[in-house]
């Protein structure tokens, strides 16, 4: 059996930062660009990615660089109302389960992750995961992918990795595993068979897997 390390963000789930960015924007009286310059100078987001700060600081420093009157949980919908399936890869996973080990390996935060596994049913698929803010450490540290391959269970070159960032896949790779850097105008389920059929893995699977026909990915974020 062969396991397969997933990235959440823009592979199995689209996103887009610039929608909480604009809802935050019209609580506060602010302009999305303030808000994001805001955010991303505080350094909050890698503090919270890390796990060194729990989620109700952050939402009470987010609160006060912001200037906002909002609850906490206007606050945590704002900032996880941003996430939908990618259709097609979510099918493939739905395939993959039967015949792979599949495990997340992403830089995300409690927050999210809490919001994301009580929507999204296809993260129950996972039988491991190597989250940022659990591991401490986040993308492309060579500490997050040596997790997820102790949650794989499996040597490096039984191993295929999945990421939309090129410097991702790279750090991938220099741990001795395949990876595949994910477009969403691309076949991913034929690069991974592809990868398959040249014999990486010694270890036969439970039965040979073919992806499944599926049509192409639509970015399409939700209604805002």
């Amino acid at each position: 059996m062969r396991a397969i390390l997933f990235d959440i963000g823009n592979v199995l789930l689209f996103f887009d930062h610039g929608i909480a960015f604009r809802r935050a924007a019209e609580l506060c009286g602010r302009s999305p660009e303030e808000v994001k310059q805001l955010v991303v100078a505080s350094g909050l987001e890698r503090e919270f990615d890390e796990g060194r700060i729990p989620t109700e600081e952050f939402i009470d420093r987010v609160r006060g660089l912001l200037s906002l009157n909002a609850s906490n949980a206007t606050i945590t919908d704002t900032w996880c109302r941003i996430f939908w399936p990618n259709v097609p890869v979510v099918r493939l996973v739905d395939g993959l389960a039967e015949t792979h080990r599949l495990v997340l390996v992403s830089n995300t935060n409690e927050m999210h992750m809490s919001f994301l596994r009580e929507r999204f049913p296809v993260l129950r698929l996972f039988q491991g995961a190597a989250l940022s803010y659990q591991v401490g450490h986040r993308k492309p540290a060579k500490e997050i992918y040596e997790a997820a391959l102790a949650q794989a269970g499996l040597p490096p070159q039984d191993c295929t990795h999945v990421d939309d960032v090129a410097e991702y896949c790279e750090a991938a790779r220099a741990l001795g595993m395949e990876s595949i850097h994910y477009k969403p105008d691309e076949d991913l389920g034929a690069a991974i068979a592809s990868l398959e059929a040249r014999g990486r893995s010694t270890t036969p699977s439970r039965r040979v897997w073919q992806p499944p026909e599926t049509g192409g990915s639509h970015p399409r974020p939700p209604h805002t």
